[in-house]
């Protein structure tokens, strides 16, 4: 449909004024989106790399672009995009918060929800509407507050203010030699932006089900999180595992029981970390491997590995797909169960002391099931502190997206195995 057709059956007025506050927030760059039957509208309001960036990431959640349409003033655009087959999301910002309206099952918003947290996102509420329609409410990210909205450009001198260094981001592809066979993985890299060497972390992201489509922004996962640590004095490095992102290699970690998933996931974590201790900015007898949700279990499964210089693990609401999951990894009884017992394997060969962090409110790891996994871990003989959080929000799954909330117990668990600077 033409977007003159498509204005046309707006009531003018508001469809005016809509446009107007749109275009209103230029600078900053901005999204609003007007869904039809079969078709999303999204006005881009924004400069050029604004809009390429919105494209790419609209492209890479499923969307299929079906034209772009960039107006002759007022620095806009308008996307037609066609909807995904699995579902759709459509987002409607307003000056503080952003309203995503997702309609699809309950697998597919967890998945859209686990994407919005670790792109750095608080998740203030989730709101089901009716059987297959919910609204999202998030609150706009942010590093420090006060600063500027945009989360990759902190102000500098409120960091200095707050005892924090200023942060070097470098993107880059670096070779994994597993089972005899050669990759290239993705990797992002966050650290002080100095010439000192400094402690590392491996920083492991999450898997949407058990059968995933593959996300080519998985690197961008857990920035806020990631910043955070390094404005603290870490070198951290957010992995991108064989078969995600741009990473090469097929989809490893799809195995029969919990624990093969984790030590698959494991060998690219061991390459990481060889990678790392080899450059210039890392302290290479101070690291540690940290890791959220399918990343938290992968780090956990880390544990029973010897590495050269990591000190300890960081397990943040873990838990991991496995072949033998009821749909597309809905989390039954049966899985808790089935964790619980792998737990007590792994606790067996753990090699470092872990930190787990989970929520009270987390969808899939109630409270309950959290402590019997901790103590079949421990009764084996890993070495593990416990920290259950207050709810977070409407799923507390999702925690790491603010990190003050966790930073205290990540640094005292830090201190206590001796991973400072």
């Amino acid at each position: 449909m033409p977007f003159a057709v498509f204005a046309t059956r707006l009531n003018m007025k508001n469809f005016i004024r809509a446009l107007i506050a749109v275009c209103g927030l230029v600078l900053a760059g901005c999204t609003t989106s007007h869904p039809t039957q079969r078709c999303e509208y999204k006005f881009v309001c924004g400069d050029g790399n604004f809009l390429n960036q919105q494209v790419s990431r609209l492209a890479s959640d499923g969307w299929q672009i079906m034209s772009v349409t960039s107006a002759s003033t007022n620095n806009y655009s308008v996307v037609t995009l066609k909807r995904p087959q699995d579902g759709d999301t459509t987002s409607h910002p307003t000056q503080q918060w952003e309203y995503k309206f997702i309609s699809g099952g309950v697998m597919f918003l967890n998945q859209v929800v686990a994407r919005l947290a670790s792109d750095g996102w608080q998740i203030m509420s989730v709101t089901p509407v009716g059987a297959n329609y919910s609204v999202v409410t998030l609150s706009r990210p942010c590093y420090l507050k006060g600063d500027q909205k945009d989360s990759q450009h902190p102000n500098p001198e409120r960091m200095a203010a707050a005892g924090k260094s200023a942060v070097k981001v470098e993107d880059l592809m670096f070779p994994a030699s597993i089972e005899g066979k050669e990759y290239q993985l993705e990797a992002r890299i966050y650290r002080p932006d100095d010439s000192a060497k400094h402690p590392f972390i491996v920083m492991n992201h999450g898997r949407y089900g058990l059968h995933p489509t593959v996300n080519t922004n998985e690197v961008n996962d857990y920035a806020v999180l990631n910043r955070a640590l390094a404005s603290r004095g870490y070198s951290v490095m957010m992995l991108v595992r064989r078969g995600y992102g741009n990473s090469q290699g097929p989809d490893s970690e799809l195995k029969d029981t919990a624990i093969e998933s984790g030590l698959e996931a494991a060998k690219d974590i061991q390459c990481a970390v060889a990678y790392l201790r080899q450059q210039r900015y890392v302290n290479k007898d101070r690291g540690l491997i940290m890791g959220q949700s399918q990343g938290g279990w992968a780090a956990l499964a880390s544990s029973t590995v010897r590495m050269e210089g990591v000190r300890g693990v960081v397990n943040l609401a873990g838990g991991t797909n496995y072949r033998q999951m009821a749909g597309n990894g809905e989390v039954t009884p049966a899985v808790q169960t089935h964790w619980i017992a792998a737990c007590r394997e792994l606790g067996k060969s753990a090699a470092v002391p872990t930190l787990w962090i989970y929520a009270e409110n987390d969808w899939n790891h109630s409270p309950a099931y959290v402590r019997q996994m901790c103590e079949a871990f421990q009764s084996s003989g890993g070495k593990v502190k416990l920290v259950i959080k207050p709810p977070y929000g409407n799923n507390g799954h999702f925690f790491a997206s603010e990190p003050d909330l966790f930073m205290a117990d990540l640094l005292e668990f830090f201190a206590n195995i001796g991973l400072t600077n």
